[in-house]
C-alpha cells in the first residue's frame, strides 16, 4: 500500500473499538479510535479520515446525529468533488425520518400524483406536472438533493443506470 489510509473507529463499546482497531491495523492501516459522539467529530474535523467505521447506537451522543452533521458539512464537497470528476452524483436513499415521512415523494394533488416531465442538469432540479394539468402552476421544477435526485428513483430510466455510473456517500 503506497500511502497509508487512517480509518476512524467511532465505538463506545472499549472491547469491540479494540477489537476493532487491531484487526483493522493487521490490515496495513493506520487507526484512530473515539468513544463517542463529540470525541468523533472532532477526531475527523483534526484528522480527516479516509473512512470513518461508525457505532449509530452510541451511548453519549447518537451516531446517527453524528452522521447527519457529518452529511450535513460534508454534502456540498461530496458534490462538487463527482462533478469535477464528471460523474453525476446519484446517492442512495437512507430511510431517514424524512424519507419515512414520505419526503421523498412527487409532489401531490387533488388530481394525483405529480408526473415526472424531465431535468435540467444546469438549473440542477428535475420538473414535475400535475397528472391533468389543472393546477396553478401546472408544473414546477424541484432542487436535486439527495432527497430528490435529478433521476427519479422509481422511473425507469434509474433502473437501466449501470452501477458504476452512480456516485455514492456509503
Amino acid at each position: 500500500m503506497d500511502e497509508q489510509r487512517l480509518i476512524l473507529i467511532v465505538e463506545d463499546d472499549e472491547a469491540t473499538r479494540a477489537f476493532l482497531a487491531e484487526n483493522i491495523a493487521a490490515d496495513g492501516f493506520r487507526v484512530a479510535s473515539a468513544s463517542s459522539a463529540a470525541e468523533g467529530l472532532r477526531a475527523i474535523e483534526v484528522r480527516r479520515p479516509s473512512l470513518v467505521l461508525l457505532d449509530l447506537a452510541l451511548e453519549a451522543g447518537s451516531g446517527l446525529d453524528l452522521l447527519d452533521l457529518l452529511h450535513g458539512k460534508q454534502t456540498m464537497g461530496l458534490y462538487a468533488d463527482c462533478e469535477n470528476r464528471h460523474v453525476r452524483p446519484i446517492m442512495p436513499l437512507r430511510m431517514t425520518p424524512a424519507v419515512k415521512a414520505g419526503a421523498d415523494e412527487p409532489p401531490k394533488c387533488e388530481h394525483g400524483r405529480w408526473q415526472f416531465a424531465g431535468s435540467d442538469y444546469k438549473r440542477k432540479a428535475s420538473k414535475w406536472r400535475c397528472p391533468t394539468g389543472e393546477c396553478k402552476p401546472a408544473s414546477v421544477w424541484i432542487k436535486a438533493s439527495r432527497i430528490h435526485p435529478l433521476i427519479p428513483r422509481d422511473s425507469e430510466r434509474w433502473q437501466k443506470l449501470p452501477p458504476s455510473s452512480a456516485s455514492s456517500d456509503g
